[in-house]
């Protein structure tokens, strides 16, 4: 199979349910992609690979010789790996090439006498792997495998369960980057119901009140930004060429919006706020999951990720009046960074949804 990596809509076509399971023979459903145009693409798939997961990754490059070392890796553990013609191949989780040590010394404690079975909750191809584990003892724990697993994470993870925020820490390797975490009771929803919206504003509010210098945590400042919304210039001119001098004169507008904000003092930010970031329980305050993305950077940076996210799913129909410099800039850059979901969800109107979140961005900011 060859596939043209520059064009998004022969991507899109070449990588369909339909197309998948026809040149594997097999029903294969894509779930997710990421692109680098022109050189590369990630997707999440499922379908059966061997190994009764039924989830997997699907890899295609423009040289075929960067996918040898994977069949390499797949015949040492003897589980099959699916090509699909030059440079392109699929595999199982267990193949996943960030995160196949992690799962392999992971799976090994799975099958011992410590654990009594666990489910599967969050697969990002060479992202993460998401588990609940159920121990011998009665309890649950939330167990990750990271691409990457830091011990300033672990300290983080630390200091905001010490503010009654979020889960404690039970084991962590950072060698082969496994994290167990107490698992929280509660429910986790996609938006935030609009009588909650202030304590979820509330609680990261606490968490960007916690003190935690000297850790060797990502710096979202001038030049992260810089380069993010270049990148996503990049990815929605790539996609929709015909809007390239709108989405350049919305960046620059952006990058103006902002600026002053970057230049306050710092703080611990969580770096990938949303309602699906927050457990609620009814009798306790809600606490905060997911902070392997934390860092420095400005508050209003979390702020803006949740009302964004709440805009795209119409619970949000204007912004609320809050005490954040360029809050409104924030928003328009968090819906900015979103705008290109629906290309990789897979949605088959991902042109006109594209160009809506476009417009939603320049409504927010103006």
């Amino acid at each position: 199979m060859m596939i043209n990596l520059v064009d998004p809509q022969a991507i899109r076509r070449a990588l369909s349910d339909q197309a998948l399971t026809q040149m594997a023979g097999q029903p294969i459903g894509c779930h997710y992609l990421r692109v680098k145009p022109g050189t590369s693409v990630w997707g999440e798939i499922s379908g059966d690979f061997g190994d009764g997961l039924g989830r997997g990754w699907l890899y295609v490059h423009a040289d075929p010789l960067k996918a040898n070392k994977f069949r390499q890796r797949a015949e040492r553990y003897g589980l099959p790996l699916l090509a699909l013609g030059s440079g392109a191949i699929m595999g199982s989780m267990a193949l996943d090439p960030a995160l196949h040590r992690g799962w392999r010394v992971l799976r090994r404690r799975l099958s011992g006498e410590a654990t009594t079975g666990w489910s599967l909750l969050k697969y990002r191809p060479g992202r993460r792997m998401v588990l609940r584990v159920e121990e011998q003892h009665g309890g649950s724990s939330l167990v990750r495998v990271l691409a990457r697993c830091t011990p300033a994470y672990a300290a983080v993870v630390r200091l905001v369960h010490q503010a009654g925020l979020g889960a404690a820490l039970q084991r962590m390797d950072t060698r082969h980057h496994i994290v167990s975490l107490q698992w929280l009771e509660g429910e986790t929803a996609g938006s935030v119901p609009a009588e909650r919206l202030e304590e979820s504003l509330f609680a990261v509010a606490r968490l960007h009140a916690l003190h935690a210098d000297g850790l060797d945590l990502p710096h979202y400042d001038a030049s992260w930004f810089a380069q993010t919304l270049a990148q996503a210039e990049r990815t929605l001119c790539w996609l929709l060429p015909a809007l390239h001098h709108q989405v350049r004169r919305l960046t620059e507008r952006l990058s103006a919006a902002v600026a002053d904000s970057l230049n306050r003092p710092p703080g611990l930010v969580h770096g990938d706020f949303s309602a699906d970031q927050i457990v609620w329980h009814a009798r306790r305050p809600p606490r905060l999951i997911d902070v392997d993305r934390a860092g420095y950077g400005q508050p209003v940076m979390d702020i803006g990720s949740l009302l964004a996210v709440e805009m795209l799913q119409g619970n949000l129909r204007s912004l609320p009046a809050l005490p954040y410099p360029a809050l409104s800039a924030w928003v328009a850059y968090a819906l900015l960074q979103r705008a290109a979901e629906p290309y990789r969800y897979g949605d088959e109107s991902w042109q006109g949804a594209l160009q809506a979140r476009i417009q939603q961005a320049w409504a927010v900011l103006e």
